[in-house]
Parts: structure tokens; C-alpha cells; sequence
């Protein structure tokens, strides 16, 4: 479950680059870009979209079995395993921009934040 929450989260940044990333600093737009990129060739969103919040395939009219979800994870993990994955969403021993997720998030939303003259208070 855990797993999924974090595929929903990063679905989510699919969402925001493609509605916000007029916003986004030119300086860090690339980085913004990629990571969109990356999560969807990854599969995130249609893993969301198909598995996450379901346990009927529409295509198939039938209920999707354990080894269809297992399948499904393993083209989000690619030759990573579970650990290694959750490394690149976060890893809180090198989380260096722009190495993994959560940096890349972070370092966006402090360029935002300096760009618009936005507060800590502004952005919550």
C-alpha cells in the first residue's frame, strides 16, 4: 500500500508540470521536464489510472489478477528493485539535486518560491 501511495504522489507531478510549467524558472524547467518524462515512461500514471484506484481492467471486463499487478510494478521498478526505486524517489543519505524526486521537487519549488517572492507561508 505504501508502494502505491507513493506511485499516486508521483502521478501528481505529471499533473502539475502539465498545467503549471508555465511557472516554472527557465533555470530548472529541464529538470522539471525530465522528471515528468521519467515518471512517465516509468508508467506511473497509467499504473494510477488502471490499477491503483481499481480492481476491474475496462479493457478486459474482468478483475485484475495479482500477477497483472506484479507485472504492472515491475515495469515501474525496471531492473531496479523495491529498495533501489524508493532510492530514487528519496534517499535521505544523498538526496543531491537533481539525483532523485525528491530533490528535483524541492529544488523547483525553492526557484518558484524566489522567483515570485513567494513565502514558506505562501506555499502551504
Amino acid at each position: 500500500m505504501c508502494l502505491w501511495y507513493v506511485i499516486l504522489t508521483l502521478s501528481k507531478w505529471i499533473e502539475y508540470y502539465d498545467h503549471y510549467k508555465s511557472v516554472i524558472p527557465a533555470d530548472v524547467q529541464m529538470y522539471a521536464k525530465n522528471l515528468r518524462n521519467e515518471i512517465k515512461s516509468k508508467g506511473i500514471k497509467e499504473f494510477r489510472n488502471n490499477t491503483v484506484g481499481h480492481v476491474w481492467d475496462k479493457k478486459t471486463k474482468m478483475p485484475i489478477t495479482m500477477q497483472e499487478t506484479q507485472s504492472r510494478i515491475q515495469q515501474i521498478l525496471g531492473p531496479e528493485d523495491i529498495d533501489g526505486f524508493m532510492r530514487w524517489v528519496n534517499d535521505p543519505t544523498d538526496n543531491q539535486f537533481p539525483r532523485n524526486v525528491i530533490s528535483v521537487v524541492e529544488h523547483v519549488r525553492d526557484r518558484i518560491q524566489e522567483a515570485n517572492g513567494f513565502t514558506e507561508k505562501d506555499l502551504v
